[in-house]
């Protein structure tokens, strides 16, 4: 049965291991794309997760998050959000899609203007060849300076410097998990245990939001005990 839900980090976090499908209006195959963009309501996302599970076998847990707007401005901050509270790669994907596609509209009602003069501003160069040659320098640089040996002050104040950057660093990693922790996001959910394609034949049942127009679902299927302690209702 769906439900209408909250995801968010609890304090004792555990580690998940599990299958990730994912479906949205750039998905080609389920999506429905027009002159004035693409398009995925909540049935058709979910008929689409219901095919691919029926060709997987043996029980097991199966969660389903959906994300349901009838704005491609509400996607987009509801995309954003999800992004923020559960940061896997396919919803910064997304995330990104609908943020483009958002500008898209916008620079489709501008007319354009006139070409400037000049240069863009000054930018960090970020080149992987680059960071690597740099970081090599970096390490030729250290291995140089360890070989002139050192005296024991120097340890000392070398030894003070690694302990502060290391409280700095537990610090930070505290204060970053209290933040998560302080993040939720609301979402349709599904949860079930049991043969993939029962549980397919399920899930088409009573999908909300049907008549929304921008749709994400994503479909996680293994061992869930760690992610369903995220979810609440």
């Amino acid at each position: 049965m769906w439900k209408l839900a909250r995801l968010g980090f609890p304090e004792d976090l555990q580690a998940v291991t599990c299958s990730l499908l994912a479906v949205h209006p750039w998905t080609y195959g389920a999506n429905q794309v027009t002159e004035s963009g693409a398009y995925l309501s909540p049935q058709n996302a979910v008929d689409h997760l219901a095919g691919k599970l029926r060709g997987a076998g043996g029980d097991q847990d199966v969660t389903v998050f959906l994300l349901a707007s009838y704005t491609l401005p509400d996607f987009k901050q509801a995309l954003d959000t999800m992004a923020t509270v559960f940061p896997l790669p396919v919803f910064l994907q997304t995330a990104r899609k609908s943020a483009a596609a958002v500008n898209l509209d916008i620079t489709k009602m501008q007319l354009p203007g006139q070409a400037s003069g000049g240069l863009p501003d000054s930018v960090p160069l970020s080149v992987s060849t680059c960071r690597t040659a740099l970081n090599a320098q970096r390490l030729a640089k250290a291995a140089a300076e360890a070989s002139q040996g050192t005296s024991l002050a120097s340890l000392e104040s070398g030894l003070s410097s690694l302990a502060a950057l290391r409280d700095q660093a537990s610090q930070a990693a505290g204060n970053a998990l209290a933040e998560l922790q302080g993040k939720s996001v609301e979402l349709w959910v599904y949860q079930a245990h049991g043969e993939p394609s029962n549980i397919a034949a399920d899930i088409i049942n009573g999908v909300p939001v049907q008549d929304a127009i921008y749709t994400m679902a994503t479909l996680f299927a293994g061992d869930l005990g760690g992610l369903n302690r995220m979810i609440t209702t």
